[in-house]
């Protein structure tokens, strides 16, 4: 019998490998060969091929199906998308520290570099976070 961490390790896999299925909002417990799937996806048919994915893998004995359908809106984004856009577009807009270079002029050592701060690229002074809200964060009906 396969042990749950390596049987959890291959549905993962699995789901990640399927290509006609988004399983970054699917998380997976294993116990006693028995896999659960919880989450969300954005249609029936993907929650049904992350459960045939499930039973393709070795040392399944039975699968939990608790997915929950959640069809798009056009106005309407799931939360973790929303969390994952404004992670990327805060750490976009972060200040990246790049190492200071030195260059001889005129027999003078001097150093360069790119200033570091918040609202350094722009010249305004507002945190990241807060112009990223802006331009992520749209108000729901």
């Amino acid at each position: 019998m396969r042990s749950d961490s390596d049987i959890k390790r291959d549905v993962e896999d699995e789901l990640r490998l399927d290509l006609d299925l988004d399983g970054t909002d699917i998380a997976i417990a294993v116990k006693s060969g028995v896999v659960t799937l919880a989450g969300f996806t954005r249609g029936y048919s993907d929650k049904l091929e992350a459960e045939a994915a499930a039973k393709r893998v070795a040392g399944v004995l039975g699968v939990a199906n608790d997915i929950e359908v959640r069809l798009p809106s056009l106005d309407q984004r799931p939360d973790p998308e929303i969390a994952r856009e404004a992670i990327a577009a805060i750490q976009h807009r972060l200040p990246i520290d790049e190492p200071a270079q030195g260059g001889d002029r005129d027999g003078a050592r001097r150093q360069t570099g790119r200033r570091v701060g918040l609202g350094a690229s722009t010249g305004r002074h507002q945190h990241p976070a807060q112009r990223t809200r802006k331009a992520v964060c749209r108000p729901r009906p």
